[in-house]
């Protein structure tokens, strides 16, 4: 059964893989649309200096379908491909890290 299960989720993966990746996500996307929805407010409070009252809810929303639809996805993608550019590479970890914060 879990190879049934297994097979099935991989020919999603193929044929839809934005769409399965989106909606078969880790932990990790979901705080990456908090992170986002973070962001906006930090970005509606800080500089925009706007009160809780003249928030903007649509915007917010814009941001969290933002973040697991696009960013979420794109950030795993990069994450891939740097797992198999460095994977048992001497310093692997560090070379990842610095890609990610350069890129």
């Amino acid at each position: 059964m879990a190879t049934a299960i297994w097979k099935g989720y991989v020919r999603l993966l193929e044929k839809f893989p934005l769409r399965t990746m989106s909606v078969t996500t880790d932990l990790n996307f979901h705080y990456q649309v908090l992170l986002m929805a973070t962001g906006d407010c930090i970005s509606q409070t800080v500089i925009e200096r706007k009160s809780l009252k003249e928030y903007e809810g649509i915007r917010i929303g814009r941001f969290c379908v933002f973040g697991f639809c696009v960013f979420g996805p794109a950030m795993r993608g990069l994450y891939l491909v740097l797992d198999r550019l460095y994977a048992g590479k001497k310093l692997a970890a560090l070379k990842m890290m610095a890609v990610d914060q350069v890129s």
